[in-house]
C-alpha cells in the first residue's frame, strides 16, 4: 500500500516499533517510503489469564496504565507535529487514534477486523467457553479511565466508550472477509457497518514446486504446512515424510542441520518465502497456525485446511473456518488431534468440495487489482476532507 501511494506522487510515512525496524527497512528499500520510530506502550505488569474482549487485550498490551497511556499519545502527537500527516492509516494502532483526535487529519482504520470493534459497550467476548467474563465491565471501565486520564493530560474531551476511537473516523475498510470477520455477528448494531474489502500484500518469493519422483508415494495427496512451533511442526514432517506424502513446508527457523534429516524424502523445506500461487494450486491441505493473511489465501484457492491457533484472534478465526466446514481445528501440543484432523482432511471430500465452493462465491480479483481499488479508496478519504 505505501509503495503504491508513493507511485502516485504522495509522500508516505511507515511508523513502527523500533523492534520492527530493521524488517521494514528491507522490505520497502528502494520504494521511496520512509521510516520513522512509532511511540510504543511498555505491556501492562498484570495481564488476564484468559482476555476475552477487545477492551481485555488493550488491557494487557499497556491501557491499564494511565500515565503509559498519556506518555504514549504524547509520542504520537508529536509525531503528528514533526511530520504533519494529511491522512493516518492505521492498522491495529488504537493509540495513534486516540491521539488523532487532538488534530485534525483524515483518519482511516484498517485491518482484518479483530482490532476494528464495532462501537459499542460492554464489548462482547470472543471465547465461546467464557461467552460473559465476570470482570468485563471492570476491566472496560479501567481501560476507558486510562484513555480519558490521558485525554485530559492532553486537554481533550473524554470519550463515552472505548470503541468510540473507530466511531469518529473518516473510514474504516476490513481487509478481511465478512465469513471470516470476528465481529460479524455484531457488526449489525451499528449504525455504520464497514465495508469488507479483499485481503492484499503477500510478500514475494522465490519459484517452489511440490516434490516428485520415487520417493513420492503413488497418488499422493500435497499438504503445504506452515508451523512456527517445532514441537509441532517436526513431529509432522516425520510422519508426513514416513508415509510419503508429497509436502513442501515454509520454516524459517528451522537450521540446515534440520531440514537434512528431510533430505531425500517426500518433504521440501524451503527456509526463504515462496510464490504461494502456483503451489496452492495443486495443494489437498495446508497445515497452519491461522494467520489471517495466509487463511485468506486458502479461501481465495479453494484448499482446506488444518488450523492450530496460537492466538486468540487465531483461535477465532479457526472456528469461523469450521463452521464454514472448510478446515478443522487442532489444539496446540496435541499431536494425535492434529494427525487425525489432517488425516479426515485428506479422506474426506466433502472438506474440498466445500472449500471450492466458497472460493467460487468469494470471487477473488488479483491482488494487484485489490490494492489499486483499497489505495482509490483511501485516496478518496484524502480528498473527501
Amino acid at each position: 500500500m505505501g509503495t503504491e501511494l508513493t507511485r502516485r506522487g504522495h509522500t508516505v510515512r511507515l511508523a513502527a516499533p523500533r523492534g520492527q525496524q530493521r524488517l521494514c527497512e528491507q522490505a520497502f528499500a528502494g520504494t521511496g517510503v520512509g521510516l520513522l520510530p512509532a511511540p510504543e506502550l511498555a505491556p501492562s505488569a498484570t495481564r488476564l489469564k484468559y482476555p476475552c474482549t477487545y477492551p481485555d487485550l488493550l488491557h494487557d498490551c499497556g491501557y491499564a496504565s494511565p500515565g503509559n497511556v498519556s506518555a504514549a499519545v504524547g509520542g504520537w502527537l508529536r509525531l503528528f507535529d514533526s511530520y504533519a500527516p494529511d491522512l493516518l492509516i492505521a492498522d491495529h494502532s488504537p493509540t495513534s487514534l486516540l491521539a488523532s483526535r487532538l488534530r485534525s487529519h483524515a483518519t482511516l482504520a484498517t485491518g482484518t477486523g479483530f482490532a476494528c470493534p464495532p462501537d459499542f459497550s460492554p464489548q462482547p467476548s470472543l471465547r465461546a467457553e467464557i461467552p460473559q467474563p465476570h470482570w468485563g465491565e471492570v476491566v472496560e471501565q479501567k481501560v476507558l479511565e486510562a484513555m480519558n486520564w490521558a485525554m485530559d493530560q492532553h486537554r481533550a474531551p473524554p470519550l463515552s466508550r472505548v470503541t468510540e476511537i473507530f466511531a469518529t473516523l473518516d473510514a474504516r475498510p476490513l481487509l478481511t472477509f465478512k465469513a471470516i470477520d470476528h465481529y460479524a455477528d455484531w457488526r449489525a448494531q451499528e449504525a455504520s457497518p464497514p465495508d469488507y474489502w479483499q485481503p492484499f500484500g503477500t510478500l514475494p518469493g522465490a519459484p517452489c514446486d511440490w516434490p516428485r519422483g520415487p520417493r513420492i508415494a503413488p497418488n499422493s495427496p500435497r499438504v503445504f504446512v506452515y508451523l512456527r512451533d517445532p514441537s509441532t511442526e517436526t513431529p509432522l514432517l516425520r510422519g508426513l515424510a514416513y508415509k510419503r506424502i508429497a509436502t513442501v513446508c515454509y520454516s524459517a527457523r528451522m537450521s540446515e542441520a534440520e531440514r537434512e534429516q528431510f533430505a531425500g524424502s517426500s518433504v521440501l523445506i524451503s527456509p526463504s518465502l515462496m510464490v504461494l500461487a502456483p503451489l496452492l494450486e495443486g495443494c489437498t491441505v495446508a497445515v497452519l497456525h491461522g494467520g489471517h493473511g495466509f487463511v485468506s489465501l486458502l479461501m481465495l484457492a479453494g484448499v482446506p485446511m488444518v488450523l492450530v491457533p496460537k492466538s486468540l484472534e487465531q483461535r477465532v478465526t479457526a472456528e469461523k473456518i469450521c463452521q464454514l466446514g472448510v478446515g478443522l481445528q487442532a489444539q496446540e501440543g496435541d499431536l494425535n488431534g492434529l494427525g487425525a484432523a489432517l488425516e479426515q482432511l485428506l479422506e474426506d471430500g466433502s472438506y474440498r468440495d466445500r472449500s471450492a465452493a466458497l472460493s467460487g462465491a468469494l470471487g477473488g480479483q488479483d491482488e494487484r487489482a485489490a490494492l489499486h481499488e483499497f489505495v482509490d479508496a483511501a485516496e478518496g478519504t484524502l480528498a473527501a476532507r
